[in-house]
């Protein structure tokens, strides 16, 4: 960065955000050793809670690096359009279904109701709310964070495809039609890994793609974003 800097290509202006992506990396190095030291006791299993923490932050921190290069490819800057709210709150769903997702993970609890779409012979199965305090239940609670995250990437591709046929109807740029069959087409390919991912007792192929179709989906969403609140 310094090299980049000495030669003019980072403008003095900028140089804020770059030592923030410097900052932010380094802290999650420390946020990594934090979340694997949680496994190096006599259960070698890392926390849920670190596990979530981790990988929110990676998403975060590319989130932020990605919104950087948008920037720079697109500079020109317009008023907001009307899309730009919608958009912001279905890329907060996709984040937090993708937070859930983390506590499945940590949990390990797609090893469990190996079904789709009923949980076993149930729609809710009993024993949800089975642990004191009952707001627990949602972070550890195996049975619930899986109930949830089920849920949660319900309501999420319904929304997409319901924002992509609601979009559809009116005047949109090329860059906001491409990045909105994307948005559809990733969240069809994300949804069905997922279901394949559980059916098949979670193998480590299913389960890396289907975490590395998470970030594409949050990448096209986040693109979106960009181009709503740009005005392109």
């Amino acid at each position: 960065m310094l090299y980049f800097m000495i030669k003019g290509y980072i403008q003095r202006y900028e140089i804020p955000k770059y030592l923030l992506m410097l900052v932010l990396g380094g802290m999650q190095g420390l946020l990594g050793w934090y979340m694997v030291q949680s496994g190096l006791v006599n259960n070698p299993a890392v926390s849920q809670y670190r596990l979530t923490a981790h990988l929110s932050s990676a998403f975060l921190i590319y989130g932020f690096m990605f919104w950087v290069a948008l920037s720079l490819l697109y500079p020109d800057k317009n008023k907001s359009n009307n899309w730009s709210k919608y958009t912001l709150s279905l890329t907060a769903l996709i984040i937090v279904t993708i937070i859930s997702g983390g506590f499945v993970a940590g949990l390990k609890a797609g090893k469990v109701f190996n079904t789709y779409p009923m949980m076993g012979s149930y729609w809710v199965p009993p024993g949800i709310f089975s642990l004191e305090p009952l707001w627990i239940n949602f972070f550890e609670n195996i049975i619930t964070v899986q109930l949830v995250h089920r849920i949660l990437t319900a309501i999420t591709f319904v929304s997409i495809i319901l924002y992509w046929i609601k979009i559809k109807k009116t005047d949109i740029s090329k860059r906001v039609q491409k990045g909105t069959n994307a948005l559809l087409h990733t969240a069809s390919l994300q949804f069905v890994l997922g279901i394949a991912t559980l059916i098949f007792y979670v193998p480590i192929s299913l389960a890396a793609a289907h975490q590395a179709t998470a970030l594409l989906l949050l990448t096209v969403a986040l693109y979106l974003c960009h181009a709503h609140v740009r005005g392109q």
